[in-house]
């Protein structure tokens, strides 16, 4: 069994919808401290003058809080702003209509934290781009709880879910324990992505953008042709 670990980030960019694809399973890394200024909260989207992002703001927490405490700042109206940059945007391309009445949708829904609505606009991805990969919480899972961290907490959740080979991330030639994976029986794997090229709504191409990009400018069939090469 094929498996992949990754944080839940914020409206994802492709990369991570092309990792997730070719998994029989993804453990959702929600067990892991928080990371600020990162893609947790946060991602980009295309606009006239490059990008920009669009955020949900946090409460304030101790450095070391995991993933899936982080709440959601209830006492800011994010949404409004939020929503009404990617409108401003988006709004003139082909599939507007298509994409961001659901968007609109699951953002402007009560979530508490920033994983609830992280997933929430995952499964509305998944959906979009026709991706149905399995997914476990590491929080729920015995490996989280051990204290390890690291390489060694990848190896854990893999063998927790007898895992036969790990699909990484290519920064994960960086830290990864070549010789525990196989003592393990562990196999590992490298996403090689090669990002699509494609027409945006602003020239000239900016890669990195939110998934959605792609969405409000190509629909559900055209973003899925794009992404998996089915031409």
């Amino acid at each position: 069994m094929k498996v992949t670990i990754h944080q839940p980030e914020h409206l994802v960019w492709l990369g991570f919808l092309d990792k997730i694809a070719q998994a029989d399973l993804y453990i959702i890394l929600d067990s892991v401290q928080f990371s600020k200024n990162n893609f947790q909260n946060r991602n980009k989207i295309r606009t006239a003058k490059g990008w920009t992002w669009v955020t949900v703001p946090v409460e304030q927490h101790p450095l070391v809080t995991p993933i899936n405490n982080i709440k959601i700042a209830q006492h800011l109206l994010w949404q409004k702003k939020y929503l009404g940059g990617i409108a401003e945007v988006y709004r003139r391309t082909k599939y507007f209509d298509d994409v961001f009445p659901a968007l609109s949708q699951i953002v402007s829904a009560p979530h508490k934290t920033v994983v609830e609505l992280n997933m929430e606009l995952l499964k509305f991805l998944f959906l979009m781009f026709d991706i149905r990969t399995p997914y476990v919480f590491s929080s729920d899972m015995t490996a989280s709880k051990s204290g390890v961290a690291s390489s060694e907490l990848i190896l854990s959740l893999c063998k927790e879910v007898d895992a036969t080979m790990y699909l990484s991330g290519s920064g994960g030639r960086s830290y990864l324990d070549n010789v525990a994976f196989e003592k393990a029986g562990i196999g590992l794997s490298f996403q090689c992505f090669q990002h699509p090229i494609y027409t945006q709504a602003f020239e000239p191409f900016v890669v990195g953008m939110s998934s959605i990009d792609l969405l409000f400018n190509y629909g559900k069939e055209g973003a899925q042709q794009i992404l998996f090469h089915n031409f």
